[in-house]
């Protein structure tokens, strides 16, 4: 059964991310779920893909950077927007590569989880409302 280890190829070969700042991101990203969405959703998303789970302990903690700090001043969405960004940049992906870091990221969550359930919690985690398949 394919796992996290697919999206990290994905992450080196297409967008030119290391496989630890990939791995980082991702657990940011895992902190947000929990964060946003509750233990369920986390539970549904570490449950389906192999490996999941474990890279949340690889995540920076919070935003910092500018980014961060302009998020912070903006507040609500902005602000969690502002915070992934940091969040991401800390883990050593480059604001460029962010945007297609996180679509590569939902579109590999959309071959293993039902759309129902990415919908669900995209839904709940603010700064990846954006990312919502149409």
């Amino acid at each position: 059964m394919p796992g996290i280890q697919d999206f990290l190829q994905i992450a080196q070969q297409k967008l030119g991310i290391s496989a630890d700042e990939a791995s980082s991101g991702v657990g940011g990203i895992l902190n947000l779920v929990k964060e946003h969405a509750g233990a369920v959703d986390l539970g549904k998303l570490t449950s389906a893909i192999p490996g999941l789970g474990a890279l949340a302990a690889k995540a920076p903690s919070g935003g910092g950077g500018l980014m961060g700090a302009l998020g912070g001043l903006l507040g609500g969405g902005a602000g969690q927007a502002g915070a992934l960004a940091g969040m991401l940049g800390k883990a050593g992906i480059s604001a460029d590569k962010i945007p297609g870091f996180l679509a590569a990221f939902v579109d590999f969550l959309k071959t293993h989880v039902s759309l129902e359930t990415l919908k669900g919690i995209l839904a709940k985690v603010g700064p990846l409302k954006d990312m919502l398949p149409k």
